[in-house]
């Protein structure tokens, strides 16, 4: 059943205040569920320093440094299926971090970016989502490998606990995790054989996604 405009409009403010209302709810769930002395020490320890002020005014504005170089990139990302400007690039980081809240490990983010779009595929928006999310934990693990190499002997080789044979083993896990990660990124296409074990209905759309 095809709903109407306003219907669907309805919907989706619904969602977006069930969406809201859960994130608030579970970040005061968090706080009160802490340890009273420890939210004590916190504010004590904030207002015995001269810079908290600054050092706040500091969190936010690397947020949203942060959180603007993320949406440009997702911006870039998501044009395959859709342009968006990045306003509304902005709002949907903002989205998936409000769904990541209360999702274990952070897996509804995914779809709360996609929600906020209206003019796309979702499937092949989360599938490009996922495929950014990827190459991001592929750049991190690459970079750490290659840190690994550079520091090991420095810092690892000095400590008892740690043998050569240790420090290589860990190195070549490292390399051959990094390679897996680099030949599966630059062979995303290959997993459309996977999808055959998703249901039917869903298969033309994350092909479609997977080639893409």
């Amino acid at each position: 059943m095809k709903l109407t405009p306003k219907v669907q409009k309805t919907l989706d403010i619904a969602a977006k205040l069930i969406i809201a209302a859960l994130s608030v709810s579970y970040i005061v769930y968090r706080v009160s569920s802490l340890p009273s002395n420890q939210i004590d020490l916190f504010l004590q320890s904030m207002a015995g320093r001269s810079n908290a002020s600054a050092m706040a005014v500091l969190l936010v504005v690397l947020m949203i440094v942060n959180w603007s170089i993320e949406s440009l990139k997702w911006k870039l990302l998501i044009r395959q299926s859709v342009e968006i400007s990045f306003r509304t690039s902005f709002a949907a980081i903002l989205g998936g971090l409000a769904v990541s809240i209360f999702t274990p490990n952070r897996v509804g983010e995914f779809v709360g970016r996609v929600f906020i779009l209206t003019k796309t595929d979702p499937v092949k928006g989360v599938m490009l989502t996922i495929a950014g999310s990827f190459s991001q934990l592929m750049a991190t693990v690459m970079f750490g490998t290659l840190a690994y190499f550079a520091f090991s002997a420095k810092y690892l080789l000095p400590m008892s606990v740690f043998s050569n044979w240790v420090i290589f083993g860990l190195g070549l896990a490292l390399a051959t995790v990094s390679w897996m990660l680099l030949m599966a990124f630059f062979h995303i296409p290959s997993l459309r054989r996977l999808v055959a074990f998703l249901p039917e209905r869903y298969l033309p759309k994350i092909s479609e996604a997977v080639e893409a």
